[in-house]
């Protein structure tokens, strides 16, 4: 089954809270209502055994998501495929290396990022949250049972961009804060693109920026005196 992004949304994370100052609830069906609160900007939790592996899979294949070694997104995959669940008890699956290109190579590191995250949110639930304060309808959230938790679905919430080029909106996880597009020839192309469109508005504005630049309407002339 082929899916389709429509769109990038970030949803508040949810954690169980006891204390009176909790910010609102949820009902849990079955089971009584829950006092929550929003994850905070906390520290990293100490990751181990199983969370601690995902992770390390995780960061190895975003390490490598724009790699043209062969070597670097093979080794990035098998890292990762040790952490991968089969699909169910008994079947195990297995990608054979051989004749696969760079772009397949490519390919298979995404799954195995979105296998890794799914199971690492496998006990995240998609709730409506009621909150204490204000009289706005209820909203979604993500309600995470642990810290763990919470900490894999801040990574896929608050790190995840849409491209900005118009005509891309891929969805990526920057490098850096100020990281717009998800390769470098795409916010190229975006910005080349802003440039033709804002040429097509003035188009006299390109020619007047060419004779500034050579120093002004008589700019030719000028230099072609120099040479005499």
């Amino acid at each position: 089954m082929e899916l389709h992004a429509l769109q990038s949304v970030t949803l508040p994370l949810l954690m169980l809270d006891g204390s009176q100052e909790c910010e609102g609830c949820i009902s849990l069906s079955p089971g009584n209502n829950s006092n929550v609160s929003r994850v905070g900007n906390k520290r990293t939790p100490r990751l181990t055994g199983e969370t601690k592996l995902l992770h390390a899979g995780m960061k190895s294949l975003l390490e490598v998501r724009a790699s043209k070694d062969r070597d670097e997104l093979i080794s990035a995959i098998k890292q990762a495929e040790s952490q991968i669940s089969p699909p169910m008890p008994g079947v195990t699956t297995t990608f054979h290396f051989e004749g696969k290109s760079i772009q397949d190579l490519a390919v298979h590191v995404r799954y195995c990022y979105a296998n890794l995250m799914n199971h690492a949110l496998r006990n995240a639930r998609l709730v409506f949250w009621s909150r204490h304060n204000g009289a706005n309808m209820p909203v979604p959230a993500i309600f995470c049972p642990d810290e763990a938790t919470a900490f894999f679905a801040g990574l896929a919430t608050r790190e995840s961009k849409l491209c900005a080029n118009p005509k891309c909106r891929v969805s990526f996880v920057p490098t850096s804060p100020r990281q717009k597009h998800h390769t470098k020839a795409c916010g190229v192309a975006a910005r080349v693109g802003l440039m033709r469109k804002r040429d097509a508005k003035f188009p006299g504005r390109e020619k007047d920026e060419d004779q500034t630049k050579r120093g002004g309407k008589g700019g030719k002339a000028r230099a072609a005196s120099k040479r005499f």
